[in-house]
């Protein structure tokens, strides 16, 4: 009895050893967020539990190793949380965390559970790589003047006039340059503004007139025109891609209280679609 007793007892242990060897170990991380910041989404239809998640390029292992690529470190949260990990977390910032290895993933992505927030990294490479994207970067072009890389969208972004109006254009960074394929489109497209102008306007009141006058009229508003709904119309935002595919906002004139009528199309077959966002 007591020989059988024994043996269930190192049977357990082998068990509990096991199973402390099979659980992930929490370790710690320095991890350099990206300039986007932390990302919050929701878990449940009810709105309730969130999924914070961390995305970095730059990050420094527990042997003093530092990597780069792809990785990602989530966390569950109720939803009142979200604002607390937000300030903790602000983008191009360096932080220290203790985390485990999410063993479920297999998305081929780097990827960690968040434990805990363990304070302020001071990795001297995370540093020095979080200052240089603090700096503003700006690119001189011939037609659009300075453009300003905005980190958060990955977008270059330039002002132009037309007509007494501010237009803004933008295009991808690539290297913290703008695309070059993508810039000779807008350049392209923007030659032509003149004539795809009130093109687009023209589309964008033949494709939404029946929808204002349906059922966007104030009391005692009277129907646009045609002319009148186009002329409306102010451009705001300009983007093109390198397939050539476009995408022109305008300032609705208050014809749909204030949303945008967002024009799309591509400079082979002109505008294809028009919707009100915002």
């Amino acid at each position: 009895m007591r020989l059988l007793l024994v043996l269930m007892g190192l049977f357990l242990m082998v068990r509990l050893f096991s199973f402390a060897q099979d659980k992930p170990q929490p370790f710690e991380v320095s991890v350099l967020i990206d300039p986007v910041g932390l990302r919050a989404v929701s878990t449940a239809s009810s709105g309730g539990s969130w999924e914070v998640s961390i995305h970095s390029s730059n990050w420094l292992m527990p042997d003093g190793k530092h990597r780069n690529g792809d990785l990602r470190i989530g966390r569950i949260v109720e939803k009142p949380e979200i604002d607390a990990w937000f300030g903790r977390l602000p983008a191009n910032s360096v932080v220290r965390l203790l985390v485990v290895d999410d063993k479920e993933a297999a998305d081929g992505i780097e990827r960690y559970k968040l434990v805990s927030v363990l304070g302020v990294g001071d990795d001297a490479i995370l540093n020095g790589i979080a200052s240089e994207l603090a700096k503003t970067v700006t690119f001189e072009d011939d037609v659009f003047g300075t453009f300003t890389l905005d980190r958060q969208l990955d977008l270059f972004f330039a002002e132009v006039g037309a007509d007494g109006e501010r237009i803004q254009v933008s295009v991808t960074s690539s290297d913290d340059m703008p695309d070059r394929d993508e810039l000779v489109l807008l350049k392209a497209f923007w030659a032509g503004w003149p004539r795809w102008d009130p093109r687009l306007r023209e589309f964008a009141a033949e494709e939404l007139i029946n929808m204002k006058q349906d059922a966007w009229l104030e009391e005692e508003e009277a129907p646009p025109t045609m002319i009148d709904f186009a002329s409306r119309m102010k451009p705001q935002d300009i983007g093109i891609n390198r397939e050539g595919e476009f995408v022109v906002y305008y300032d609705d004139g208050d014809l749909f209280f204030g949303h945008s009528i967002v024009v799309e199309g591509t400079l082979a077959a002109g505008p294809t679609e028009a919707s009100i966002q915002g």
